[in-house]
């Protein structure tokens, strides 16, 4: 049996060719494959503060409790709708906002710019209330918050003016989810 290898053993030269053949496909199916997408640092390829760079509809309930209307604190529940563009740290856009606070059974309305950096944020505006047994009254709203994703801490000041001037604390949360309605942002 000359050149034969006995039965259960392998030659090394059919060893080394097998090694060879395994090195060969691998590489051709890695070839035939296409490569990946090179990754450019442009504006919608870099993470910002909810995920993406971007612009974002957000909308969702707001819970609060008003504290100083001359009667005992209220329970406020609301909604809020904002539109905000991210990019990197920064996002600034604009809100509007409603909330009934029922112990006293008048209703808020404001709307206004918002700006922050990371998780710190400012907004302020117009604010209007409307109440069953007075008039409706007209004023300025401050409101600085801690917003973690979809979860918001605020406290909104309101000064009321005109006849029956007034100052008006609420505290309160805001869960809103974000819908993306494009990942270039226009800062």
């Amino acid at each position: 049996m000359a050149g034969r290898a006995a039965r259960g053993t392998i030659e090394p030269l059919n060893h080394l060719s097998l090694a060879s053949f395994v090195l060969f496909a691998g590489s051709a199916s890695a070839a035939a494959q296409e490569p990946p997408p090179a990754v450019h640092d442009t504006p919608s390829s870099r993470h910002g503060v909810m995920g993406y760079d971007g612009s974002y509809l957000m909308l969702g309930p707001s819970f609060a409790a008003q504290l100083d209307r001359g009667e005992h604190a209220s329970f406020v529940l609301g909604g809020e709708l904002s539109f905000v563009n991210v990019s990197d740290a920064l996002w600034i856009g604009a809100y509007l906002d409603a909330g009934h606070a029922f112990s006293v059974d008048e209703t808020r309305v404001s709307f206004g710019p918002e700006l922050g950096i990371r998780f710190l944020g400012l907004d302020g505006g117009y604010v209007a209330t409307f109440g069953a047994d007075a008039s409706p009254q007209h004023g300025i709203a401050v409101r600085p918050m801690l917003t973690f994703g979809i979860v918001t801490a605020y406290f909104r000041s309101s000064w009321l003016l005109g006849e029956h001037a007034d100052w008006v604390g609420e505290l309160g949360l805001l869960l809103k989810g974000p819908i993306l309605l494009g990942n270039e942002p226009w800062l």
